[in-house]
Order: C-alpha cells, then structure tokens, then sequence
C-alpha cells in the first residue's frame, strides 16, 4: 500500500508519501504539489492523486502520477477542491464529490492522461468514502452528515443509484474493496468513531472496531475489501497508528 500528503497542525500541506510491505512504512518519493483532502486511487506502483488543499484557503486542481519511486504530472482535476473521494486505477480512474464550492455531485473519469465528466452523485458530499472500479464503484458517507452521512450510491460507468444506508452515519472515513465486498472504518459523528462496516453489494455489516478511534484518516487494502490498513488521522491528536484489518 501506500500513503501520501495530508496535514500536520496547523494545516500544512505536506508532500509525504510513504509505502506500506506489510511490516511497516518506508519513504517514497515527495508529491510535487503538498495537499490534503486529495483523491487517491490506483496501487503502491501506479497511484493517483488529484485535486485537494494545499494551504488554508488554496485548492488545486493538479494530478500526480506515481511510479513506485516518483511522481508525475498528470492531467489537470477539472475543478479545484477538496474532500473528494476516489476510486480504480491510474489508467482507469474515478473522482467525485468534494467540498469546494459547496457540496459537489461531480463525477469524472479519468483514462490515464485527461479527465471527462460521468454521471453526477445524486447527493452532493464531501469527506465520503470511496471503492470499487471506475465502471462499479460505491461512495458511502460523508457531509454533511445531515441528510448525507449514511448514505450510499453505486456508480456502474454512467450515473449513480441509491443503495442501503451505513449503519453509522459519518463523515471524513475511509473505504477500500469492490461494490460487492468493501469496507469503511473510522470517521466523524459528532466524535471520532472506531466503526468497521463491510458491504456486500447491498447491505452494509457491522465489524470489528479499530482500536483507536479517528477521522480523517487514510488506507488501503485488498480488491476484494476482506482485508484492509488504516493508518493515520485525527483521534484528538494527530496519530500515526496504522491498523491492519
């Protein structure tokens, strides 16, 4: 797996990235452009980052593509926000939602080099939960959590259709798996949360917690979302811990 940017206090865009063998974290290559609240898709040797905050009022629009040891340019996000989620390939990518201006619907696709719109969220929502595949894909959560922290949409390459709701209403979680075996844990509910679900195409299950409870953290895991790393966030504080699932 692999980690990249993210904030430290008081809001600093950092250009970390680190790769995870299963045993601990190693230093990767730097982001060209330092951001928090990017989406991220692909694998630890072709990974994808696209638009987020890079300081307390500026958002970007630039995509990075990684190799396994350096980022690249890739084509341009076609709006500048933050708090989108993410999901497929970096040849076969998909980005929607977002906070920034509003709560976004938009969905785009991206094929390696350039993006093109796809069918809007039927909710706009920011800090969601994102999986899947850019032509099967699942966001979950997200704010505001008033109407839109549990809901959940699947994407099938074209729009997007309601499915079940999160049995824990929250934002700023994280998701790994495909639309038929995923998984969420940690988030907002008013608190941070330890929550575990895992999806199966239909309804949502709840699972083991993570043993410390934050937001706005980050991970990865299997296709298949029967395994999955969460790693960092906000418990109170800023944390470092990494769970495996």
């Amino acid at each position: 797996g692999v980690a990249f940017g993210g904030a430290t206090p008081p809001n600093s865009a950092q250009t970390l990235t680190e790769e995870y063998n299963g045993n601990g974290f190693y230093a990767g290559g730097a982001l060209s452009t330092g951001r928090f609240g990017a989406g991220p898709a692909g694998s630890q040797t072709a990974a994808l980052a696209f638009s987020g905050r890079t300081a307390s009022s500026t958002y970007t629009n630039d995509s990075e593509e990684y190799n396994g040891s350096a980022w690249t340019a890739g084509g341009d996000y076609p709006v500048s926000t933050t708090g989108l989620a993410g999901a497929g390939t970096q040849t076969a990518g998909l980005g929607f939602g977002g906070g920034i201006p509003g709560y976004l619907t938009t969905t785009n696709e991206y094929d390696g080099s350039s993006w093109t719109s796809g069918g809007a969220l039927n909710n706009g929502r920011s800090y969601l939960a994102g999986f899947g595949i850019q032509t099967s894909a699942v966001a979950a959560g997200g704010a505001p959590r008033s109407p839109s922290g549990n809901l959940t949409e699947e994407y099938n390459g074209s729009s997007w259709t309601a499915s079940n709701t999160l049995n824990t209403s929250r934002d700023t979680l994280y998701g790994n798996g495909t639309e038929t075996s995923g998984l969420v844990y940690g988030g907002n509910t008013g608190s941070v949360s330890n929550a575990t679900e895992s999806y199966n195409g239909s309804t949502w299950t709840s699972s083991s917690n993570l043993g410390t409870a934050r937001k706005y953290l980050g991970g990865f895991g299997t296709a298949g979302g029967t395994t999955g790393v969460a790693t960092g966030g906000d418990s109170g504080s800023m944390s470092s811990a990494t769970e495996e699932f």
